[in-house]
């Protein structure tokens, strides 16, 4: 399976910090991601959870989590990493929850069942699952993936130096960040996230990250494979901006105001997009989903 808990993991720790010398990823969550990995995300909810965003999101979304997986994700995840080989992802989170607590809750749970892993529990439903990697360190993903991780965690693994250099790369307020190595596919459906797959497939590299320590900030370098293909994503990217500024609706100012942070240069074959949000606008945009009262 591709445990409930993985994609809800992602979705609910979707925002997340930094140090000082670039990104710095704890020690145990950088040891367990796999050696094929092609995109790397991750983030620090514990930051993120402080900054003047958070208080401002919907609340409810989580409601129920904590009952059925005997973890909150609103203060019991301090930082995650989610890693993905071009066919399977694996999520990888720690927090202030213990992971015996959260494993013996999700074995409860119908069809699934507890193994052991060299000394490390795994509870698994089909082909995927979710292990105890530490005391306070879970994954979630494929059986394959979670054996690979046990065992590079066994063996004081180090992260593969790409992504370590491109980490230590980013600003140390990063509080959420993509890397990709470039013409990969997260086969993401169509619409606006699938524009997010177009750029990750037309592109060499990515490298993007956002703070949201005061209003939201979030930047994005990508290094097409030459001058004429960045030149053709650098129009493409324009384009949809402009898209945008004409459909956006009269009663919809702060759409504008959105779409008017977006910056995007070129220089040679390497783009940068850089969106610098102030919170009045941030938070004019947050009130269009905000459920009625």
């Amino acid at each position: 399976m591709r445990f409930s808990l993985a994609l809800a993991a992602v979705s609910l720790v979707s925002c997340g910090g930094g140090g000082s010398t670039g990104y710095q990823l704890d020690r145990e969550l950088a040891s367990a991601i796999p050696a094929d990995t092609v995109t790397l995300a991750g983030g620090r909810v514990d930051l993120i959870q402080k900054s003047p965003l958070y208080s401002k999101l919907p609340t409810g979304a989580t409601d129920g989590f904590a009952s059925q997986f005997g973890l909150d994700p609103r203060k019991d995840i301090k930082e995650f990493v989610a890693a993905y080989n071009g066919h399977d992802p694996l999520v990888v989170l720690n927090g202030s929850f213990h992971s015996s607590d959260v494993l013996t809750k999700i074995a409860s749970q119908p069809g699934a069942e507890r193994t052991e892993y060299k000394g490390k529990a795994v509870v698994t439903r089909g082909n995927g699952g979710i292990a105890a990697l530490s005391g306070t360190v879970l994954a979630a993903g494929s059986v394959t993936l979670l054996h690979e991780s046990i065992d590079r965690l066994a063996q004081g693994a180090k992260l593969d130096e790409r992504w370590a250099a491109s980490l230590r790369s980013l600003p140390g307020q990063t509080q959420l960040f993509l890397l990709s190595a470039g013409g990969s596919s997260l086969n993401l459906p169509r619409g606006n996230l699938g524009n997010v797959e177009k750029l990750l497939g037309s592109v060499d590299s990515l490298a993007a990250w956002a703070d949201f320590s005061k209003s939201l900030h979030v930047a994005a370098t990508a290094l097409a494979r030459d001058a004429d293909a960045a030149k053709q994503l650098h129009t493409q990217l324009r384009g949809l901006i402009g898209m945008g500024r004409l459909s956006t609706p009269d009663n919809k100012p702060e759409l504008l105001k959105f779409y008017d942070a977006v910056q995007v240069k070129q220089d040679d074959k390497k783009i940068e997009i850089d969106i610098d949000m102030p919170e009045a606008t941030l938070d004019a945009l947050l009130k269009q989903f905000r459920p009625a009262p």
